[in-house]
């Protein structure tokens, strides 16, 4: 009776992760695309923190393909591939919102250095490092998923340390404005969130294993998959012009050209 109980549970489980995962990537995955495009814009100009972004948007890609992989195949060697790529996306997304917070840090207590180092080029060889790294660590096989949980948790206490230092740089930030200030913070506030509500439940249940109830590892398990819709708040976090954002497509560019044009004309004529 047990063993149905917990069969039943289990499929249960799967249809509902399965919907939760089609449901986020029906929401998010054209948003990622349009995102991408947007950040591609802004490294044109000059502006190095877009290329983590564009690489952590990526990351989110990567991990709607794991998922839905080992949800559809029934092949247990296809299983084991995209349960690794689930992996590597949910590190390479970890790895790039440090970069982002590091980056937002020295921009604000090291402005300086930051000015000099910072560039686009730093930053896309960052980018190229972090990816090799977080490969070669996938390579280890079943030493990876032992050190898994680890590797997620070590961020924690530096992102704090981040959070704190920016947020004591602000006060002699006298060339920032008070919105801008604000905004700064809430970028780290939400990389912090965001590891702390979407990825630490499920540290904590995967180190914790039997020994937590299944409902719990279930539901630290579904947060893991809301992640993309965190990155893309992030996103909007990092732009100065959030109301601008419709201005990036093409298509709205010229639409808003072609109403300004029609607005002079009117005036003109009057």
């Amino acid at each position: 009776m047990n063993n149905s109980n917990s069969s039943t549970d289990s499929i249960n489980y799967f249809v509902v992760m399965r919907t939760l995962n089609l449901v986020t990537l029906a929401i998010t995955l054209p948003a990622i695309l349009f995102a991408i495009y947007v950040v591609y814009q802004q490294i044109r100009l000059n502006q190095a923190v877009h290329v983590y972004v564009i690489n952590l948007l990526i990351s989110d890609i990567l991990q709607f393909v794991g998922i839905l992989g080992f949800f559809i195949t029934r092949n247990d060697i296809l299983f084991i591939i995209f349960l690794n790529i689930v992996g590597v996306a949910i590190l390479l997304s970890v790895s790039f919102m440090i970069c982002i917070a590091v980056e937002r840090y020295l921009m604000i207590a090291h402005p300086l250095w930051y000015s000099i180092h910072c560039t686009v080029k730093c930053s896309i060889l960052t980018s190229v490092g972090v990816w090799m790294i977080i490969i070669a660590l996938n390579s280890l096989g079943i030493l990876f998923l032992h050190m898994f949980p680890v590797l997620l948790i070590l961020p924690f206490p530096l992102l704090l340390f981040l959070f704190v230092g920016t947020w004591r740089g602000l006060s002699k930030a006298l060339t920032l404005s008070t919105r801008e200030k604000r905004r700064i913070l809430a970028t780290l506030g939400l990389v912090i969130g965001s590891y702390t509500f979407i990825f630490l439940p499920a540290i904590i249940a995967f180190l914790a294993g039997q020994s937590v109830p299944y409902y719990f590892g279930h539901a630290a398990q579904s947060f893991v998959y809301l992640n993309p819709l965190s990155d893309l708040l992030l996103y909007i976090f990092l732009r100065k012009d959030t109301r601008r954002i419709l201005e990036d497509i093409p298509c709205c560019r010229r639409a808003q050209t072609d109403h300004e044009e029609t607005d002079q004309t009117a005036v003109t004529s009057l």
